[in-house]
């Protein structure tokens, strides 16, 4: 999201000021200027997040978030 501030308040806090949609908005935009290659390259694909059950900087409720 391109803020410092964000990413350790939000993303290394809490998981319920994470908004999915902006993220998504983000990515599509960056995909349709070319900045990374096309969403379309996941369709029917699995993706796989990690995360470790003691890490102090990255609550494992982030990546639980995602998996929904």
């Amino acid at each position: 999201m391109n803020d410092i501030l964000k990413a350790v308040s939000d993303c290394m806090n809490t998981s319920q000021n994470i908004n999915i949609s902006a993220l998504a908005l983000c990515t599509n935009v960056f995909a349709a200027n070319r900045l990374i290659d096309s969403t379309d390259n996941l369709a029917n694909d699995r993706v796989y997040i990690f995360s470790g059950m003691n890490d102090p900087l990255v609550l494992q409720g982030h990546v639980l978030l995602f998996n929904q």
